[in-house]
């Protein structure tokens, strides 16, 4: 049986349930692939530099230490977008995935960052929250710390020792446009339900956590409001993150919700929910893949625009706008910091 952490799909995925329609559908990879390339070209470079300033902070609390995290996770997701836009480019032609090995490593690595990524926010929310209900109640860096890596360990373990008792069967699936852990059943089989609604509580958990800490901070910040007080930037900032969180992510959740409504009510995929053309192409590709990218790509904007520390550190203490040059004057200024023993 399938890893209960991803999400099987039937062996029927891979019928030509509905034919890849030409030149409708190529034109629409086509832009989807331009997205995907825009995301990886200024995606990847806003996500380091997002980094570069977050790790050079002085004050390294709770919320910047997640804000790096972040950044680290949304700049393997604009790397690990890179095949699925070349897929798309070539009208779902496996390409690197016609390797089951490249296969096995891009699932398991692109599963632990949607799942981390997903606790990162979580854990962002729960803190924010725990200061708005508690202020005077200290949250403990290294105890954060310690808890994501606790998390992360256990991520990425299981997938390792899924895949090496070899549970793991993953196969290109040109509807999703990746490759997906696929088994031998039916769509309806009670397994296949189970390990789906068991992948459904693995995100619902903590999409609640979020969505309730969501909704305490705009009551926080629509109380302000009413008072006249001005909300801190920070606290805008925060809420901004999680809701554009909430926007590109909700999708993804909906689509396996249904997906597992339909199943338990006995229906063979893609009925009853995505039963057109359309669905069956693109139900998968969007929200766990275009959506995704398009959240790392947006963060990093999202920094720019609302950390006035970030320009001034950007333009006035590097004084280019080099990505090139930014690093390498930041490495030379670390260096100059290390003073030889007397």
């Amino acid at each position: 049986m399938s890893n209960s952490s991803e999400l099987p799909l039937s062996s029927s995925y891979l019928d030509d349930y509905y034919p890849y329609e030409q030149p409708l559908f190529a034109n629409i990879d086509r832009a989807l692939a331009a997205l995907l390339i825009l995301t990886t070209i200024l995606g990847l470079p806003g996500n380091i530099i997002s980094l570069l300033y977050f790790l050079n902070k002085r004050k390294k609390d709770v919320v910047v230490v997640l804000y790096s995290m972040s950044c680290i996770t949304d700049a393997l997701t604009c790397l690990f977008a890179v095949p699925i836009s070349v897929v798309l480019l070539r009208q779902r032609q496996p390409s690197l995935f016609s390797s089951d090995r490249f296969c096995d490593v891009w699932v398991h690595c692109y599963l632990s960052l949607v799942m981390v990524s997903i606790f990162l926010v979580a854990v962002l929310t729960i803190t924010r929250t725990l200061s708005i209900v508690a202020p005077f109640r200290k949250i403990r860096c290294r105890v954060v710390v310690g808890i994501i890596a606790a998390y992360l360990v256990g991520v990425v373990g299981k997938e390792l020792v899924y895949n090496g008792l070899g549970e793991s069967c993953h196969k290109y699936v040109a509807p999703a446009g990746y490759c997906a852990a696929v088994v031998e059943q039916k769509s309806s089989s009670p397994q296949l339900i189970l390990s789906n609604l068991s992948f459904v509580v693995q995100i619902a958990i903590p999409a609640c956590l979020i969505v309730l800490g969501f909704v305490i901070s705009l009551l926080e910040l629509l109380g302000k409001s009413r008072e006249r007080r001005a909300p801190s930037r920070a606290s805008v900032t925060m809420a901004l993150f999680t809701g554009l969180f909430l926007l590109t992510n909700i999708p993804f959740l909906l689509t396996i919700s249904l997906l597992s409504i339909g199943q338990l009510k006995g229906y063979e995929y893609p009925e009853p929910y995505f039963d057109s053309p359309f669905f069956y192409w693109y139900i998968w590709l969007i929200p766990t893949v275009i959506l995704t990218a398009l959240n790392a790509l947006l963060n990093p904007c999202l920094y720019f625009w609302r950390m006035q520390g970030l320009h001034k550190w950007i333009f006035n203490r590097r004084g280019s706008l080099g990505y090139g040059t930014l690093l390498t004057q930041e490495v030379v200024l670390q260096m100059r910091d290390l003073k030889p023993a007397i």
